[in-house]
C-alpha cells in the first residue's frame, strides 16, 4: 500500500523486510533474525545517507531496527502509538526514545518509563472539514435532506458488517427518510451488490448506495450523519476529526483487543455505541439506527460529544512538539 500512496505524493520511499517473532522459540526466529539484521544494515546505511536531525517511528516491526540505529548514531527520537493499547515495538522502545506521542490519555500507563510524554492525538489525511455537506452529498449522488448512514468495514471490507447493512436496509426501506451510504470493500462489492439487487425487488422508500472503494473519503465523513465501522486506529481519528457519531464495532481479531478498547474510548466519552462483533445482528444495528433517527438514542448529546472530540489539529500538536524536540 506504502508504494502505491507514498511515492506519488513526492516522498522518497526505501522499503526493510522485517517478520515478527513467534511467541514460542521456532524455527521461524532464525528467518525473523535474519531479516531483522539486513533491516539493521540497510536502516544504519539510510541514517549514513540522509543524515535525519530526528528519527520517529509508529510501531509496528519494520520501525525497530530503524530507531535502533538512530539511537546508536545518537539522533533524536520519537514514537507514536496511534491505539489506546500500544504494540510490543512501541512498549519495548519507549524508555530510550527521547518523545512518546499519545493519541490517547488513557495510553499514559503503559508509558510509565518513558523520558517523557504528549498527547497530540491521531493525525489525519484531511487539512480541513470540507467540503459542505449538500456538496459532498451531491458529488456522490445522494439525496441532500435525507438521514444518511455511512458504513464501511476498513479497507478490505468486513463480511459481518456488510451483512448487517444488507439487513438494515430490508428492515427499515420503508423509511422515506433514510439513505445508506455503503463501501464495501473491492473484495465484497460483487457480493453485496447481488444481494441488494434481490431486497430492492421488494420496494420501499430508503435508499442504499454503494461503492466497492472510495479515494476521497472527506465526501464520504461530510455526507454522513452517522457511521458504522470497525475501531481502528486511523477511522476511530478521522470520525473523531469529522466530529461523527459512530456506532462502532471492533474487529474481534485485533491484537490486544486493542479495536474495542479504541472504541471504549469514544463509547465512555458519550460519542460512540458499541456493538461487538458476536453480537453484531441486523436487527440491533437496525434498531440503534431507528432510535438516532428518532432522537431517541441520544443522537444530538453524541453529535456534541464527537464534535468536541474533533476540536484541534492532530497534526499540528505533533509537528510542534517535535520542532520544539529537535530545536531544543
Amino acid at each position: 500500500m506504502e508504494a502505491r500512496i507514498v511515492p506519488p505524493r513526492g516522498f522518497p520511499l526505501r522499503l526493510l523486510k522485517v517478520r515478527s517473532f513467534s511467541s514460542r522459540p521456532s524455527l521461524r526466529w532464525f528467518f525473523s533474525g535474519f531479516l531483522l539484521m539486513v533491516a539493521l544494515i540497510k536502516s544504519g546505511l539510510i541514517i549514513r545517507q540522509e543524515k535525519p536531525d530526528l528519527v520517529m517511528g509508529f510501531g509496528g516491526y519494520v520501525s525497530a531496527p530503524v530507531l535502533l540505529c538512530a539511537l546508536l548514531e545518537r539522533k533524536r527520537t520519537a514514537i507514536h502509538e496511534q491505539n489506546v493499547v500500544p504494540g510490543r515495538t512501541n512498549q519495548i522502545l519507549a524508555p530510550f526514545v527521547d518523545l512518546v506521542c499519545l493519541s490517547f490519555e488513557e495510553s499514559r500507563s503503559y508509558f510509565r518509563k518513558a523520558r517523557k510524554m504528549v498527547c497530540t492525538g491521531n493525525p489525519v489525511r484531511f487539512r480541513e472539514k470540507s467540503p459542505d455537506r449538500d456538496q459532498a452529498r451531491t458529488e456522490l449522488g445522494l439525496d441532500r435532506r435525507r438521514f444518511t448512514v455511512g458504513v464501511m468495514g476498513g479497507s478490505q471490507g468486513a463480511r459481518s458488517i456488510n451483512a448487517a447493512a444488507l439487513k438494515v436496509y430490508e428492515r427499515l426501506r420503508d423509511r422515506s427518510d433514510l439513505q445508506m451510504l455503503h463501501i464495501t470493500g473491492r473484495g465484497h462489492f460483487a457480493e453485496v451488490e447481488n444481494e441488494l439487487d434481490i431486497i430492492k425487488e421488494r420496494k420501499g422508500g430508503a435508499l442504499y448506495h454503494i461503492f466497492p472503494y472510495m479515494e476521497e473519503m472527506n465526501l464520504f465523513y461530510q455526507a454522513c450523519d452517522v457511521v458504522v465501522a470497525r475501531s481502528g486506529a486511523t477511522t476511530v481519528a478521522e470520525i473523531s476529526f469529522f466530529g461523527l457519531p459512530s456506532i462502532l464495532i471492533p474487529y474481534p481479531y485485533a491484537t490486544q483487543d486493542h479495536q474495542r478498547l479504541n472504541a471504549e474510548v469514544l463509547a465512555n466519552k458519550g460519542a460512540a455505541l458499541v456493538i461487538l462483533d458476536k453480537d453484531l445482528k441486523g436487527e440491533i444495528l437496525a434498531q440503534k439506527i431507528r432510535e438516532l433517527m428518532e432522537g431517541r438514542g441520544g443522537y444530538e448529546e453524541m453529535q456534541k460529544r464527537a464534535r468536541e472530540m474533533g476540536a484541534g489539529n492532530a497534526g499540528e500538536r505533533m509537528v510542534e512538539a517535535l520542532l520544539e524536540l529537535t530545536f531544543q
